[in-house]
């Protein structure tokens, strides 16, 4: 049975671990292999990840990456999002935590011999409406 208070824990380790593998073993072991975790909370539109996304795989693989797609799912209640990526076509991981704005990328790397990570923190900034000229 899956604890999801256990994401507290989760979240506390994507906040204080100087080694971004820690958070991220932590959820491989915790939720990701558990079927009924990934049968949990909702599908969402991740959409508003994407510019983050490019911008980290920009950052990882050291060049934009021509096409990032997205599939995510939120548990509300944590304030919660994970899902799988494929950036240029390279399998990676997600994960985000509304409330606190943070997250963590997990990318396999270019030559396919390792994981790079990259852990990030985001405000949203509503687009400003246009401003009129006298």
């Amino acid at each position: 049975m899956v604890d999801l208070k256990e994401l507290l824990i989760l979240k506390d380790k994507l906040i204080k671990s100087k080694d971004f593998k820690e958070p991220c073993d932590y959820f491989l072991g915790h939720f990701a292999g558990q079927p009924e975790f990934m049968r949990m909370g909702e599908p969402v539109d991740g959409e508003f990840m994407r510019p983050i996304v490019v911008e980290l795989g920009n950052a990882l693989l050291k060049r934009r990456p021509g096409e990032v797609r997205l599939m995510m799912t939120e548990i509300a209640e944590y304030h919660f999002l994970h899902g799988a990526c494929l950036i240029d076509g390279k399998p990676a991981n997600l994960m985000y935590f509304r409330d606190i704005d943070m997250g963590i990328l997990s990318l396999l790397h270019e030559d396919a011999q390792g994981v790079v990570m990259a852990r990030f923190s985001c405000v949203y900034k509503p687009p400003q409406p246009p401003r009129a000229l006298h």
